[in-house]
């Protein structure tokens, strides 16, 4: 059964959104990191309708107390981030082997990020769908 969002036209543009009542644990477990309220609200929502557990933070220091506590499936964080950057916070997990094997991704609107050399970077604006499904990509290993 492909899961769908039906909005008040009646149409679907997304089909990743889930409309059950019935949360479905797929096993997907991911830590996202923004500052900014709205944002961080928006993405914990946007990706628990997709089926995934969320566990979201505000600054690159709890989401790496939060790596150090427990275990994720995906890292999604923002670059700009107070006092650190999602590149710094990327770094220091990785160097405290808290990152081995796990997929980030760094959403920024910052067109200069010379401490994301190897990570992954979405840049802003982005789609929404787009995130999910790029996410989604990850996870499932593509």
């Amino acid at each position: 059964m492909k899961l769908r969002w039906i909005s008040d036209k009646g149409g679907s543009d997304s089909d990743w959104m889930r409309t059950d009542r019935e949360p479905e644990f797929d096993g997907a477990s991911i830590l996202v990191v923004e500052d900014d309220e709205d944002i961080r609200d928006l993405l914990v929502t946007l990706l628990e309708m997709a089926g995934y557990a969320v566990t979201a933070c505000a600054s690159a220091e709890h989401g790496l107390n939060a790596l150090r506590e427990g275990i994720f499936d995906f890292v999604l964080t923002d670059y700009a981030l107070p006092n650190r950057t999602g590149g710094w916070l990327l770094r220091q997990a990785e160097s405290e082997g808290l990152l081995d094997a796990t997929p980030a991704l760094v959403v920024t609107a910052h067109p200069n990020t010379p401490d994301l050399s190897g990570f992954e970077v979405f840049h802003k604006p982005f789609d929404l769908d787009d995130l999910v499904a790029h996410v989604r990509q990850r996870l499932d290993g593509d």
